[in-house]
């Protein structure tokens, strides 16, 4: 929420109207100019004036003290940005004794009403704060630094802390509780009185009261002991189905464990399996495919050689004869000639036969290398060392499959014996494990106290027979019932306090150390480190610690202007954490008057600050 002008008939107030704005609002004016008048108007604005205050310790009721001087009406209107909307406030006075009780919130500039803000409750729906609340942590006023608990602000702190039920007070409902716990002490005694003189009274039957009183004792503890072995029983029953629902968790984890790593091992083993059926050498070990490719190897390096010899050496040395013949029929012998060609025919034979050998030797080395899908005969041996990692591979997959699989039937042979166990351990009547045991015991203390009630109910029998006590028998077990009841309820209500107690100090177990901590870093801002810490009791008095001191100091040992730092901080600390976001305007009243200039200048950057979230209002008589 946003204020953005103020127009009231309030006090010294004659219709004048303020303009504020977003963020830091600083409004400088002498004493008595009309600053705690704005303060208390906003706070008449926002959740009404209580027209059934009276006069208490010379304090004024804000109905009488600013009534408007000029005799009007009491009256305002009040302008403000809220949840994105201009909307327009007014409070009029229609009956005197009811001062601004007539309220309207429309959307500025419009007659239509704003749905659900109503006098009562548009303080609390626009700040998200109640009265009490908001005079607690955001309304600071000239002289009101100090803070003081309420149960309202015990309410939202323990909102804050718990599930954000606003409902509860510790204090206010220890107060109701004591109340109750007084009267039902006080009625047990006059019933522990009137039961008393009816005893003595009774005379001749006292000693069957007495031997009632024993036997009721000892009936009271036997039930204490039933209700006590009940309690046990029911807690160890619990436990061990407990722990039986632990072991079966366990058991299906790990036997789902198995079952994944089996599953694994069987899928890694059929991958290397494929793997090895894709070899060439698939079927043979890692030994016989090591002799297969070294003989294949040699047999495709033979042909290697034998593709590459196209002329074979004979044709090489009848080429040469033939060129001897030559030569000699032309030197020589012209006869030689003869030779010279049946050396050349042969020669071309020769050549002819080679070339059709390598031709042979390039189809069976093709067909070879074919056979293993490679494009020479050094890849061979390459596939074969392939062959033999896949073949390990293979042998290592297995052998994990295998330790799965042998795992996983372990763990199905021991899951019967196990699951015996714990059928025996949810055996609760015959069985040998802490919830029978508690169990029998429990069915012979109910036994005990069976035996108990028929001898109570036949002491009753006699006394009521008896003529001595017969006449005020049933009056006695009147009050003793009467008592048991308040006794009941006596402990109950103990118990309601205790619990209450124990959540009080939970509450400030989780939000002091919380406000102390944001408090402590606004008080060393204020003070430029002097002071690095503020503590807290829990009705929010304050202490400081001096930078380097090992104990704090109270408010006592500290100046006027120290003072009302510390509980400045502590305000501030409280509106960020008891209010958090925009919606609660910030407003001091003269709250800086006892501060010197260096300490003010760090209040107000801070105030900067924190106006960058919510709207902060200050109204100072000196320049800040």
């Amino acid at each position: 929420m946003i204020i953005k002008s103020l127009t009231g008939s309030f006090g010294k107030l004659r219709g004048e109207t303020l303009e504020l704005h977003p963020g830091l609002n600083v409004i400088e004016a002498p004493n008595e100019s009309g600053k705690s008048t704005w303060c208390a108007f906003i706070q008449a604005m926002l959740y009404g004036v209580d027209s059934s205050a009276r006069e208490k310790g010379g304090v004024l009721p804000a109905k009488v003290r600013y009534a408007p001087w000029s005799g009007a009406p009491m009256e305002g209107r009040m302008d403000i940005d809220w949840n994105g909307d201009a909307v327009t406030i007014t409070r009029t006075t229609a009956q005197k004794s009811a001062p601004m009780r007539d309220f309207s919130a429309v959307y500025s500039g419009t007659g239509l009403p704003v749905p659900g803000l109503t006098g009562p409750s548009a303080g609390e729906q626009l700040t998200g704060a109640s009265r009490e609340v908001f005079r607690r942590t955001a309304f600071i006023g000239q002289g009101e630094i100090p803070v003081t608990g309420s149960p309202e602000l015990e309410k939202r702190i323990g909102a804050l802390v718990f599930s954000g039920d606003e409902d509860l007070s510790a204090t206010a409902a220890g107060d109701t509780l004591r109340v109750w716990l007084r009267k039902r002490r006080k009625a047990m005694e006059q019933t522990e009185a009137e039961l008393t003189r009816l005893r003595t009274a009774a005379g001749s039957g006292q000693a069957l009261l007495e031997e009632r009183a024993q036997v009721a004792r000892q009936l009271e503890l036997a039930e204490q002991t039933v209700e006590n072995l009940r309690q046990e029983s029911t807690d160890l029953r619990r436990e061990q189905r407990q722990a039986a629902l632990r072991r079966m968790s366990a058991d299906k984890t790990r036997l789902s464990d198995l079952q994944k790593a089996a599953e694994a091992a069987a899928e890694a083993e059929h991958q290397a399996a494929d793997a090895l059926a894709d070899s060439p050498f698939s079927g043979s070990g890692p030994a016989e495919a090591r002799r297969r490719a070294e003989t294949d190897l040699d047999s495709a390096r033979r042909l290697e050689r034998e593709s590459r010899r196209s002329v074979p050496w004979a044709a090489w040395v009848t080429a040469a004869l033939t060129v001897i013949s030559i030569v000699l029929g032309i030197v020589w012998q012209p006869t030689a000639g003869f030779g010279a060609f049946f050396c050349g025919v042969l020669t071309v034979t020769l050549i002819l036969q080679g070339r059709k050998n390598a031709a042979q030797a390039r189809r069976k080395l093709a067909n070879l290398l074919a056979c293993y899908g490679v494009d020479s005969a050094p890849e061979l041996e390459v596939l074969a060392a392939d062959y033999e990692q896949l073949y390990r591979v293979w042998q290592a997959a297995d052998q994990r499959l295998t330790a799965a699989k042998a795992a996983l039937d372990g763990e199905y042979a021991s899951r019967s014996g196990r699951d015996a166990e714990i059928l025996s351990s949810l055996d609760f009547e015959t069985g040998v494990n802490a919830a029978a045991s508690a169990g029998r015991r429990l069915k012979q203390a109910e036994q005990l106290a069976a035996e108990y009630r028929t001898r109570l109910a036949k002491l009753d029998g006699r006394l009521e027979t008896d003529a001595a006590v017969a006449g005020g028998q049933e009056r006695i077990r009147e009050l003793e019932a009467q008592k048991q009841r308040l006794e009941d309820q006596y402990e109950a209500i103990l118990l309601a306090m205790r619990t209450l107690e124990a959540a009080d100090q939970e509450i400030q177990r989780v939000f002091s150390p919380k406000l102390s901590a944001r408090a402590s870093q606004i008080l060393e801002a204020f003070t430029g480190g002097r002071y690095d810490a503020v503590t807290l009791d829990r009705d929010l008095t304050a202490q400081a610690r001096l930078a380097g001191d090992a104990v704090p100091r109270r408010t006592g040992y500290l100046s006027a202007g120290a003072s009302d730092l510390l509980y400045l901080a502590v305000r501030l600390a409280l509106c960020e954490l008891v209010l958090p976001g925009g919606d609660c305007p910030v407003i001091l009243d003269d709250s800086l008057a006892n501060i010197d200039p260096v300490r003010r200048e760090r209040v107000m950057a801070y105030l900067r600050q924190m106006a960058a979230a919510r709207q902060v209002i200050v109204f100072s008589c000196t320049a800040v």
